[in-house]
Order: C-alpha cells, then structure tokens, then sequence
C-alpha cells in the first residue's frame, strides 16, 4: 500500500503530495494537521485496512465482554423467576444468603428433582397428586431439626444462578 503521508526528519507528520494550508484559517489549519498526523500513525501501524478492521472488531467485542462482566450478577425477584426447581444463590430482605429453589406450585412431588421429606404438599383433585407448595425452598438456614427442606420464611429479594463448578486449568 503506497503512504498518503510522511515524516520529517523531526517525526512531524506532512503529505507526500504538498496539501497548501497556509491560506486556511487557525481553526481549519490545526483540524487538517491533526488528520494528517493520524493518517500517519494509522500508516506507521503498517496494517492494512481490514487487518485495521479487525482489530476494531475485536476491542469492541471485548469492550462488550466487560461491560457485560461489570453488571450485577443479581436478579431481582421483582424482575424475573428462576426456572422451577433450579438451584440458586438468593439474599433476603435481611440480607441471608444461601442456595435455594423456587417452586411454582405445579410439580408434582414424585416428578420432582428434589427430595421432599415431611412437608404438606398441595393436593390436585384434578390430577390426583400432589403439588409442592409454591415459594422459595431451601436446605442450610432454616432448618433447625435438621430437616433436610424448609419454606425460606424471609422475604427474597434477589437470586442469581450458581456458578460453573470448579475446573483446574491445565497448563501446557
């Protein structure tokens, strides 16, 4: 690719082909230079455009990345629900955090993931089964007879998914 631009001996960027600026206001003469100057520092990189590109590309996909990794990790209730069943972290009203899962009222105990030890279930007549209760349940916080489940008795004002397990990198 032939340069549009040049360096003096004094690293001071110019056009290969003369541009007259001298003729020009203050304003226009310093915005001209400065376009000149980065041209120059775009061909010293010694890229070509769609190197150029691609490197644009890359910094904003990464710029995305962080703000992505900046955002609270915390989804208030208000906002949305956990799928059933699936196991989070939540933080209460009075600001207890532990692993629990939300219940909508419509699993049926027996198809449950979970399992269920001395708890009032709701009864479906229309199915003949039971339910398990809707609301938040945990095994860690509340349960003072070491039961295994227990209703979250504090008022939950956020969850946010557990993370990935642990993984030990494996370096080459």
């Amino acid at each position: 690719m032939n340069r549009l631009t040049r360096r003096d001996k004094n690293g001071t960027a110019d056009t290969a082909e003369h541009v007259e600026v001298m003729f020009m206001d203050e304003k226009s003469q310093s915005e001209i230079l400065g376009i000149i100057e980065r041209l120059a520092s775009y061909e010293d990189l010694g890229l070509k455009p769609e190197q150029i590109r691609k490197v644009d590309w890359l910094y904003s996909e990464k710029c995305r990345d962080v703000v992505e990794l900046q955002k609270s990790p915390w989804i208030p209730v208000t906002e949305r629900l956990p799928k059933c069943e699936e196991e989070v972290y939540i933080q209460t009203k009075n600001g207890t955090m532990t692993t629990a899962v939300y219940e909508y009222g419509t699993m049926p105990n027996e198809k449950s993931i979970w399992n269920w030890n001395d708890i009032d279930f709701d009864y479906d007549e229309e199915t003949d089964t039971y339910l398990v209760s809707k609301g938040w349940w945990e095994y860690r916080h509340y349960n003072p007879d070491d039961v295994y489940n227990n209703k979250v008795d504090e008022e939950v004002i956020a969850w946010m998914p557990l993370p990935e397990p642990y993984a030990e990198s494996v370096k080459k």
